[in-house]
């Protein structure tokens, strides 16, 4: 998956962290997740998804309505001389022109585009057979799961994205873990990608697909899944011309290591701007799609980083 490889790059510019050697790839057990969370078998092959894939980010590049939307990204730096760990959450803000990654007292600052989830990226083509279908549910087509790992002589560095994409949207998460002499830092995050719609639904719509996570608590590092249902409507209070809003609700949220189940998160009357896009500090998102056929977008909490996305 380029998106997902590209992404796994910015985690290496962000920390300055370099390897050698090849990746090694290990597989997920689908069976397994499939049973805990109710998806079905997938209905497509592992060899359709990256043509898949390359052809929805291309059209994504190509409308001109490209959007990228990336959560606050869980950092957890352990120094090994001292035995000090530090757990930073670094603000992410998007928009059409790109994400900025801040964190001010780190001296983190790093600004990325669209583009470099694009094809010149990461030039990794001849992985992109090692990604996995996992399943389906809820009207998003696939979910999708692959993990490797870069050594060398001063570091061993291993990523695990697990993503899903529809028609007009992609979004997954990452977790990375980069080991080297002095210490250790793990990152997570989510990230939402597509061709958006620049307006509202017209009247009042329900969207229902799935939301994925990383554990960035206890169980740091397992994958999660759940079910979101998303209820856009179109209030006219008296006086007033409208004033738009949306229920986000994740269910049925499931660790897919252990099956354990999270509490549900959920956000409630949140406004939308009327190019069809919301930031409520804690989660972001956009509609997608000619006719807002899709929305979709990145959070951040109760311990989680994941990305969402849903069908109407």
């Amino acid at each position: 998956m380029r998106i997902a490889l590209a992404i796994f790059l910015v985690t290496i510019i962000l920390f300055g962290c370099g390897g050698g050697g090849g990746p090694k790839f290990s597989s997920t057990n689908a069976p397994n997740i499939r049973q805990i969370t109710g998806m079905s078998t997938p209905t497509f092959s592992d060899s359709e998804i990256a043509p898949a894939l390359d052809a929805q980010l291309e059209a994504v590049q190509a409308s001109g309505d490209g959007l990228l939307l990336v959560s606050d990204w869980y950092v957890r730096i352990r120094d090994n001389l001292s035995g000090q760990v530090a757990a930073l959450t670094i603000d992410t803000t998007c928009d059409q022109s790109g994400c900025v990654a801040v964190h001010s007292q780190s001296g983190i600052y790093e600004r990325f585009t669209l583009h470099d989830f694009g094809e010149e990226t990461y030039p990794a083509s001849s992985q992109r057979e090692r990604i996995e279908a996992v399943g389906e549910k809820n009207g998003v087509r696939v979910v999708t799961s692959f993990s490797f790992d870069l050594e060398g002589e001063d570091i061993d560095m291993s990523a695990e994205l697990y993503g899903a994409w529809m028609v007009s949207n992609g979004f997954g998460v990452l977790w990375g873990n980069s080991r080297f002499n002095e210490g250790s830092i793990e990152s997570g995050f989510g990230y939402s990608i597509g061709a958006m719609s620049r307006s509202l639904p017209l009247g009042n719509t329900t969207y229902n697909g799935l939301m994925v996570g990383v554990d960035t608590g206890a169980n740091r590092g397992d994958q999660i899944q759940g079910d979101a249902k998303l209820d856009f409507k179109l209030n006219f209070p008296p006086h007033e011309r409208y004033a738009p809003n949306m229920n986000v609700f994740f269910s049925n949220i499931r660790n897919l290591r252990t099956g354990a189940s999270y509490r549900n998160i959920e956000w409630t009357d949140g406004s939308v701007a009327e190019n069809g896009t919301f930031d409520w500090g804690s989660i972001n998102g956009s509609f997608y799609g000619p006719n807002h056929e899709e929305v979709g977008g990145s959070f951040n909490r109760n311990g989680i980083a994941g990305a969402f996305g849903g069908k109407r």
